[in-house]
């Protein structure tokens, strides 16, 4: 498995049904559409409480300060709807499946899974949810893995994956079997593979042949840098590290969405290194209070904004973790972290019980929310189309993969 650029990945294929129908939803919301009166109880989780309205937006200075867009907190128009697709499955425990880590859908329809404890190994389940077979094996070796944080689609029914421990990215082919490697310039966690080849990655953690002061990095195929932006904040005492912590997202076209974990701001980038602007909400439910940052064992989880996606109509999708209201419940005794004594933490495998789980369709342009569903779980994974999973295990500690389809209620042609 030579080492050699990574291919970029096609035009955008044909729309599919999601697409379409958001594509409907986002003209109906800007014009209204015959059935706006929906029942806001219908399907299968009830929708976030609409917020207070906290602002409006915030004009660019002089032309170069990004705009700040502060969301008028609208209740959306529209649900969006589950419904099942499958469940990926360990009977006989031959997959090691566990907690996931990673987790992505195969342009034909594969699942890749990498779990917590294993990060050298990637599970391949097919589109009913059985276990095909393992990809690679831990170490450094050109088939090898030493530490897995991201795998994201590449050119035709490719699959790209971020090998943090060994510096690099592997290709996996339309087969899902290693095809070729490139080495890193620097030491990523997340990436984006763009349709002309290049490749951006979030750095922040070092680097090897570059200094590392921008978050940020431009590569051609070839792996060689083009540019650097966003700056990499200093540590500060008293700052807890998580404030500083990121998740990205990147379009093939190459918008580029950054969400701040711990606040609900996502600030929206190009690959000029220009920002645009920054989206912020204020939603009752995600309570950023100082008080309930500690994560302290017996406290609520805090709200936490996770990993977006961009799909392929330019639509921001967020996912936030919030506490499940019956979250006290899910806690049992545990030893503490200094082995003194004992403490409470959610039970192993139930995160359902202790999370649930907010999806929300925004306007990047406006900031408009568009559509929005609470889910009763923990959203470990969501596609560009629309799908998402979570984790849980039975009593029995038999581990599950559940995969949705989330689908706007949108079916109706716009009002004239």
């Amino acid at each position: 498995m030579p080492s050699s650029p990574l291919p970029g990945i096609p035009g955008p294929p044909a729309r599919t049904a999601l697409a379409r129908a958001l594509t409907l939803l986002i003209a109906c919301a800007a014009v209204g559409c015959a059935g706006d009166g929906a029942d806001a109880g219908a399907g299968p989780y009830p929708a976030p409480t609409p917020p207070t309205p906290v602002g409006g937006t915030v004009p660019a200075v002089s032309g170069r300060a990004p705009e700040e867009i502060v969301s008028a907190a609208d209740a959306p128009r529209f649900e969006l709807r589950l419904r099942r697709v499958t469940t990926l499955q360990d009977d006989d425990g031959r997959a090691g499946l566990a907690s996931p880590l990673v987790i992505e859908r195969a342009a034909r329809g594969e699942y890749l899974v990498v779990p917590q404890q294993r990060q050298h190994a990637v599970l391949v389940f097919d589109s009913a949810g059985r276990y095909l077979r393992d990809v690679g094996r831990k170490g450094g070796g050109p088939t090898e893995f030493a530490g897995v944080t991201a795998i994201r689609p590449a050119r035709g029914d490719s699959v790209a994956i971020m090998d943090r421990g060994n510096g690099r990215l592997a290709l996996l082919g339309p087969d899902l079997q290693p095809a070729r490697v490139a080495n890193l310039p620097v030491q990523g966690g997340w990436f984006g593979v763009l349709e002309d080849g290049r490749v951006l990655v979030m750095t922040g953690f070092g680097s090897r042949r570059l200094a590392a002061t921008k978050r940020l990095w431009l590569l051609d195929p070839s792996m060689e840098p083009l540019r650097s932006f966003v700056e990499v904040p200093p540590t500060r005492p008293g700052v807890p590290d998580a404030t500083h912590r990121r998740r990205m997202a990147v379009s093939p076209a190459g918008l580029i969405a950054l969400a701040h974990n711990t606040e609900y701001a996502v600030e929206i980038w190009d690959l000029s290194g220009r920002h645009l602007r920054t989206l912020r909400r204020a939603p009752a439910w995600f309570n950023a209070a100082p008080e309930r940052r500690s994560g302290r064992a017996g406290t609520a989880p805090p709200p936490l904004l996770e990993t977006p996606r961009i799909d392929r109509d330019g639509m921001l999708w967020t996912v936030s973790h919030v506490a499940d209201p019956a979250w006290e419940d899910a806690l049992v005794p545990a030893p503490d972290r200094a082995g003194a004594g004992e403490t409470l933490r959610p039970r192993p495998g139930r995160s359902a019980d202790y999370q649930d789980s907010i999806v929300e369709v925004i306007d990047p342009a406006s900031g408009r929310l568009l559509a929005a569903l609470r889910l009763d779980a923990r959203v470990e994974f969501i596609s560009n189309e629309g799908h998402v999973a979570s984790y849980r295990e039975d009593e029995a500690g038999q581990p599950y993969i559940d995969v949705w389809q989330l689908e706007p209620t949108a079916t109706s042609p716009p009002s004239p």
